[in-house]
């Protein structure tokens, strides 16, 4: 069990691993769906969400006004990414997702 009680690489299920026990909720590892995997994805939202609020807040709103407004027209943005995609048929390029990334923020502002 040693490497896989952190991953789920080989279908590695908890419940098999440790039968009717109840010490397989003591894993941590990613989608188990534990006290400790809940805990772990609500603390990290948090702070995700406590972070968006300092900086939204301060002198830096200059710099997150695009995501505001691409953020407010989001039905739009997707749109256009879609429609983006369907005529460019670009590769697999972070070039590309950078255009697009440039293109809808330079349209919402």
């Amino acid at each position: 069990m040693g490497a896989l009680w952190w991953s789920d690489v080989g279908g590695f299920n908890s419940a098999m691993a440790f039968g009717d026990e109840a010490v397989w909720l003591w894993v941590a590892s990613p989608h188990t769906e534990t006290t400790f995997s809940i805990l772990g994805n609500t603390g990290v939202a948090l702070l995700v969400l406590a972070i968006s609020l300092a900086v939204s807040d301060t002198r830096l709103h200059v710099l997150t006004a695009p995501i505001a407004t691409v953020g407010s027209m989001s039905l739009t943005a997707y749109v256009l990414h879609i429609g983006g995609i369907w005529v460019l048929q670009p590769g697999s390029s972070s070039l590309y997702l950078l255009g697009f990334l440039l293109a809808i923020s330079a349209f919402a502002m």
